[in-house]
């Protein structure tokens, strides 16, 4: 390792494996990429959403190459019955962030994980909650036609 060429090569291979993720295409992640900064990446900014029925927050999340967004989200309740806005009753009504987990690790088994945002279980100032990958998307539950009334 101490000829010249060596070294060359080594810092030559070193250097093209440390890319930094800022100098990448964030679209051309791979899962484990983006499962990683979701896991590990620094919480700069926090704004809690003032629509849908979980009121995510949108987080801007910052690792030391790059800086992308994410949605949080942490409600996990339980009721064993619950009076809908329709009159309908609900029995074991359960609402968690875990199904969103759920989903997209059911999306990857059954091959659809490209159509759903990588999702991860995070913790946040003292909250469990799920933290999706952002998508830049402009649709909510009332255009989805998912809200509840």
């Amino acid at each position: 390792m101490n000829h010249p060429l060596c070294r060359l090569i080594a810092v030559v291979a070193m250097t093209a494996f440390a890319i930094p993720l800022s100098a990448q295409n964030a679209e051309n992640f791979t899962e484990e990429q983006m499962r990683d900064f979701l896991l590990h990446a620094k919480v700069i900014k926090a704004k809690q959403g003032g629509t849908g029925i979980t009121s995510p927050y949108r987080f801007t999340l910052k690792s030391e190459s790059m800086v992308h967004d994410g949605s949080f989200q942490y409600v996990d309740e339980y009721k064993p019955t619950i009076q809908l806005n329709d009159g309908r009753t609900e029995m074991n009504f359960r609402d968690t962030y875990k199904f969103s987990i759920a989903a997209f690790e059911l999306a990857k088994l059954l091959g659809l994980g490209d159509m759903m945002p990588v999702t991860v279980e995070r913790r946040w100032e003292r909250k469990i909650g799920a933290l999706s990958w952002w998508l830049p998307v402009k649709m909510d539950e009332a255009k989805r036609g998912l809200h509840r009334e």
